[in-house]
């Protein structure tokens, strides 16, 4: 999976960041991190399923490794930046993303294939590149390695990771995926994002109750 040979990681370019507090980021400014680049693209099935496999990786290594997204997108309405916004919410991705719709940082690496990672060592370097989905134990094995490494030459330098979660949307029902009329006019929504089951009145406003979420039961 490690590449022999040492390349200067190129620097992040497109047209602006989610989940960064409304900031760019630079490579220069992790150094001392491992980097992760998730080239992906929101229609995709295997970069859906690798983003389930970078979470654990994530979770393992949350003071010394940042996983960056970088949306590249293969469809024209893939590139639409609120579209992409959703998709970010929808998917729970929790890591900065890069919108990268000219695909300027996709050449800069010069992906072929939706999904790859790109892994950058604490100085800076492409240390190895992977396509395809199944790369989760592997890429934990190689991200472990890498901080034992960098921590013993003295170039590891833990932090905090650059991620700022977005603000919580305004709207009670997030992504719902489907609703079931009742005899008496009232509706059952599965509410997708909230992971629950809502009851609405047929105004379709008024909770009468709710299922899952936060709580087993609620009634207003």
């Amino acid at each position: 999976m490690r590449s022999r040979v040492k390349v200067r990681a190129a620097e992040l370019e497109g047209r602006g960041w989610l989940n960064t507090g409304g900031r760019s980021l630079s490579l220069a400014e992790l150094r001392g991190r491992v980097v992760v680049l998730d080239f992906w693209t929101f229609c995709c099935v295997n970069c859906l399923h690798v983003l389930d496999e970078l979470r654990p990786v994530e979770q393992q290594f949350p003071d010394a490794l940042t996983i960056i997204g970088v949306h590249s997108p293969k469809f024209e309405h893939e590139a639409d930046a609120d579209a992409l916004a959703a998709a970010v919410e929808r998917y729970a991705v929790h890591h900065p993303v890069l919108d990268d719709p000219a695909l300027e940082t996709w050449r800069a690496y010069a992906a072929r294939a939706w999904p790859t990672l790109v892994v950058v060592d604490p100085e800076g370097y492409v240390v190895a590149s992977m396509s395809g989905e199944g790369h989760g134990p592997g890429l934990a094995s190689l991200v472990a390695e890498l901080i034992e490494e960098h921590r013993a030459k003295g170039t590891l330098q833990p932090g905090d990771d650059p991620y700022v979660p977005p603000p919580a949307p305004e709207t009670a029902l997030r992504f719902p995926g489907k609703a079931v009329a009742l005899p008496d006019g009232s509706f059952v929504v599965s509410d997708t994002s909230n992971h629950q089951v809502v009851h609405l009145e047929a105004d379709l406003e008024t909770e009468r109750a709710r299922w899952g979420g936060a709580g087993e039961l609620n009634e207003p």
